[in-house]
């Protein structure tokens, strides 16, 4: 038996220090190699062996799938059958388990064994602080660990000023490494010399393989985070949110004191953080995408639209994250909280940024491009489209590649401090703004470098430095100013973070500062004492969606550190803080995405706040008063309060409670009653499937119009198809079960369309915007109203309409690449109204989604919800990139030709050489756009569809319409019939 050997991996001897464990490996060449070991879940007390159903329960834990090749016992271990009486070798009970070879146990020899890869890991770890703490114990030699440390710090520090007097020269470039070095050392002596070296030695086995630091990642719970593969209800949804910290106190907060001992932001390799789970909060993530100077797109402010490169920049970072080994939770906003209603009058910062805009058109309409561009990055960092308008874009990005998302119910940093506080650790870290600090979290990412590092604050050490409570450092960054509470008045105008620093140590807390100030001017009139208050108990009481799907407060799921928490203790009137309560399924439905935030926010809240376009008109503010916002199909559902709007154009002697939004009226409820009685079975759907005719040809004849019809008892909708297709139905319904003339008009413009060029769309929003009268070939504003840039060059005043009217309508199709090309003003006062549009239509499908869910139409226990969510119709908002490049196309062709093409000169050689010179010159023009010829002429089929629909419109009206049978004026009929005779030669 001398041969037979036992050979133990290195880095599996380090992690056998455990009562008992498990040995994992091979067997070769008469020798057991060893590789690797895990703990066992047994008592300091216990000696059993028999540990078969918690062994296993342990393997799942740590991952572990190798072959067990044996136990270890860190205590010593005899055989069970060589028991301790001289007259019974073998216990009885044994003699069964161990038969002929009872008397065949005998030691193995045991070797060491190192490879490369062990090499390394040992080289990461082996330093004398390392070997000393998890070698000695915790009280008899924290003295000496200390010292040690201290030696060696003072050794640094010696040879630091060594080399200053040799090298001076090389000061700034040789010493600051050491200097960082010496820093670093230095805090890591006080938490130690206090805790003892020993407290970081206990670290779960499970966890010595992978490079997580104790001091780099939140540990706030003693036992070892779950494995991702045990995250039950989370498992496909944890969550992050929007957080947005008092930055200036955490940036400040080192000034505070004489002499700082630590630099509050500290660095760690992004090694450390594989093999986690990494909640990210969206609104702050997204934020830093957009203001990144090298990736920021402020003409998005010219243009419209989205900014196209996001999804691009979100996938690369999602594969940044794969391959550093962490696991992405993306967590977003969810509702609004309880407000007062927004002031009336001028806004302020509203005034800033059209000064903004202005100053910048200036500048572009004069030929200096990048001036304009810089003057645009002026005010919000150049991010000129909100969070809640990319979310689609967003989750179309993680369905994609299957990414984690949870939408929090109201505030996102209240849902992740739950996800990292929770007893199973759905997520292990946060990336956020330090706002988050301000919630009973510990550690917060604020940077991540793809370099290799990442930038963390930890707030205990901030709560050392600046000598205060966890509930003080909350006071001090609601009175710096927060995303819940505006700066505190009176030292608003000359703010330093030293001055809330000073109240809070002079008054104690934030509340008796507010008393103290109560009868300051600023302070009354602002009504400062009861915003602190509120956003004082949002953070304290903040209510989260647990994995059981209740929405509850935070302190009853995990009380703060050290405080017992119960339903007693919680205010009572926390619906004045949030909104009044919602059922459980519709914060889920917010949760899943499959309705928009803010939409529920609206009956939530009771406001409808409407923030000013990028490009105003009178024209804007009627349709977004009386079409959008206050008209009978406005994506609102039976509310449970009254509903009022406030507009970003109303007077300051406007009514302080806005303008009652009249949803309650007659015609708005007989079309939520109607959404009830449709109930399209799935073999409808599949027929129409086949004809390509969709939704709205179904609606052409009776007897397909019966299948439709909701029949008693039917059978609830299961597939994903089968729900879409009913919600566009429903949504088709807002004018009756036949078709309209609208209807009519949309069907044939449909069939006259290519399928492939996707254009229903585009289609549909013309058609609701011909019907709100916003579609001509006139001036905003009207006839006296000044001339904007961008719109028609040549030609004469009728041309020049045509023109308008030509590049209005195309600018309705999307263009889904990053704008590189010239700019209009003129395009982008009418995609304000394309983009109201389409969002509200949105809303309304979103609307009837959850309708149909919550009546039990279908099932509502199912997996693809997000599939469900981005398969309904008007996802994406379009900017102005094709209007612009129609009219490019137009003007470029009558420049080259040098006079009006008309049908008579058509096809003369010089006309057929100028629309080819044309169409080289968007070629070369448009870059960023492909096959732009291509789209130049999809742009003209989907002209021709729109006259299809106009024509369609005037016979189905006939010559005397009534006013209720009216879509669209006469005159405007006659424009498009004008301008369609204008293009047909223009045409390419």
């Amino acid at each position: 038996m001398e041969d037979r050997v036992v050979k133990i991996s290195a880095v599996a001897l380090i992690k056998m220090y455990e009562i008992m464990g498990v040995m994992y490996g091979r067997v070769r060449d008469h020798a057991f190699w060893i590789t690797d070991a895990a703990a066992l879940p047994v008592q300091g007390t216990e000696t059993r062996v028999n540990a078969g159903n918690e062994f296993q329960e342990s393997n799942k834990t740590v991952g572990k799938n190798d072959l067990l090749r044996g136990w270890y016992h860190s205590q010593g271990y005899t055989p069970p059958a060589s028991g301790s009486s001289e007259y019974q070798t073998i216990p009885l009970d044994k003699i069964e388990d161990f038969g002929a070879y009872a008397n065949s146990y005998y030691p193995l020899k045991v070797e060491i064994y190192k490879t490369k890869t062990d090499k390394k890991l040992l080289d990461l770890l082996w330093n004398k602080y390392w070997v000393a703490t998890l070698s000695q114990g915790q009280i008899l030699t924290s003295r000496a660990y200390t010292t040690s440390q201290i030696k060696d710090l003072n050794a640094k520090l010696n040879s630091a000023g060594s080399r200053l007097g040799e090298q001076h020269a090389a000061l700034k470039i040789k010493n600051s490494d050491a200097k960082d070095k010496k820093q670093e050392d230095s805090v890591e002596i006080a938490p130690t010399a206090i805790s003892g070296p020993a407290a970081d030695a206990r670290v779960p086995p499970e966890h010595l393989m992978i490079p997580s630091l104790d001091h780099c990642l939140p540990q706030p719970h003693s036992k070892p985070a779950p494995s991702p593969r045990h995250l039950g209800l989370y498992s496909s949804a944890a969550g992050c949110c929007p957080v947005i910290a008092s930055t200036s106190v955490i940036r400040d907060a080192r000034h505070a004191r004489s002499q700082p001992r630590w630099k509050l932001a500290q660095t760690a390799p992004l090694s450390a953080l594989a093999g986690t789970r990494l909640g990210i909060d969206v609104t702050y993530y997204v934020k830093q995408l957009l203001q990144d100077a090298d990736q920021r797109e402020p003409l998005i402010a010219s243009t419209g639209g989205l900014p196209l490169s996001l999804a691009n920049r979100i996938e690369s970072d999602l594969r940044q994250l794969d391959k550093a080994g962490i696991k992405p939770v993306f967590v977003f906003s969810g509702l609004p909280l309880t407000s007062r209603p927004p002031t009336k009058g001028t806004n302020n910062q509203a005034e800033r940024e059209n000064m903004v805009k202005n100053e910048a058109w200036s500048y572009y309409e004069d030929g200096q491009v990048d001036r304009a561009v810089v003057a645009l990055t002026q005010v919000r960092g150049g991010q000129w489209v909100d969070v809640q308008d990319v979310v689609r874009l967003i989750l179309r990005a993680f369905k994609h590649r299957f990414v984690e998302y949870v939408i929090a119910p109201y505030l996102a940093s209240a849902q992740l401090a739950y996800l990292l506080r929770h007893p199973k650790g759905y997520i292990h870290a946060m990336w956020s703004d330090s706002e988050a600090l301000l919630w009973t979290v510990d550690k917060v990412i604020t940077n991540i470098d793809w370099s290799g590092t990442f930038t963390f604050y930890e707030k205990s050490r901030i709560l050392s430095d600046l000598g205060m409570t966890a509930d003080q450092f909350l006071d001090l960054g609601l009175l710096a100013g927060c995303s819940l509470c505006r700066t505190f008045p009176p030292i608003a105008d000359t703010f330093s973070i030293r001055s809330a620093i000073d109240l809070i140590r002079q008054y104690k807390t934030g509340i008796v500062t507010c008393q103290a100030w109560r009868e300051s001017p600023a302070v009354k009139a602002s009504n400062y004492g009861e915003v602190f208050m509120r956003a004082r108990l949002a953070v304290k009481y903040s209510l989260i969606l647990t994995t059981e799907g209740a929405c509850v407060p935070l302190p009853l799921v995990v009380p703060p550190p050290n405080a017992v928490i119960t339903p007693a203790d919680i205010p009572s009137d926390l619906d004045e803080i949030f909104s009044p309560r919602l059922p459980d399924e519709l914060y889920f439905f917010i949760c899943r995405g499959m309705v928009a935030a803010n939409l529920v926010g609206y009956l939530a809240t009771g406001v409808i706040d409407e923030r000013q376009p990028l490009a105003d008109s009178p024209e804007y503010r009627r349709f977004i008063k009386d079409i959008i916002t206050e008209g009978a199909t406005s994506p609102l559902a039976h509310p449970t309060n009254p509903q009022s709007a406030h507009y970003y154009f109303d007077p300051a002697f406007a009514p302080v409670m806005g303008t009652a939004v009249p949803i309650t009226d007659p015609l708005t409820q007989s079309l939520v009653e109607k959404c009830a009685t449709w109930k399209v079975p799935h073999h409808v759907l599949g027929d129409e499937l086949r004809r390509q005719s969709l939704c709205i040809g179904t609606l052409e004849k009776d007897e397909t119009i019966a299948y439709t019809k909701k029949e008693k008892a039917a059978k609830i909708l299961e597939k994903k198809d089968e729900i879409v297709a009913n919600i566009i139905w429903r949504f088709l319904d807002v004018r009756g079960h036949h078709q309209t003339v609208m209807g009519k008009a949309f069907h044939a413009a449909c069939n006259s369309a290519r399928v492939t060029d996707k254009l229903q769309e585009p289609i549909y929003i013309i058609l609701e915007l011909l019907r709100a009268g916003v579609v001509h070939g006139h001036r905003f504003g009207g006839p006296n109203a000044p001339v904007l840039s961008g719109g028609p060059s040549f030609g004469t005043d009728e041309e020049q309409s045509n023109t308008l009217l030509i590049m209005r309508v195309l600018s309705a199709i999307p263009l889904n690449f990053r704008w590189s090309g010239p700019l209009s003003r003129e395009l982008l006062v009418f995609n304000s109204f394309v983009k109201s549009t389409t969002k509200a239509l949105r809303h309304l499908l979103e609307a009837i989604n959850v309708h149909i869910l919550l009546s039990g139409d279908a099932r509502r226990m199912r997996d693809d919800y997000l599939d469900m969510c981005i398969s309904l119709p008007f996802q994406v908002d379009v900017n102005t990139g094709f209007g612009i490049l129609a009219k490019t196309y137009l003007d470029a062709a009558t420049f080259h030709y040098g006079d009006t093409i008309t049908a008579e000169n058509a096809q003369t050689d010089e006309v057929k050489q100028a629309k080819k010179a044309a169409l080289e010159f968007v070629d070369q023009a448009f870059t960023g756009v492909k096959a732009p010829t291509h789209e130049v002429e999809r742009g003209f089929r989907f002209w021709d569809a729109i006259m299809v629909a106009i024509r369609t419109l005037n016979q189905e009206q006939g010559p005397n319409p009534t006013v209720a049978n009216t879509v669209i004026q006469p005159d405007v009929i006659e424009q498009f019939e004008r301008a369609d005779k204008w293009l047909e030669p223009m045409r390419p």
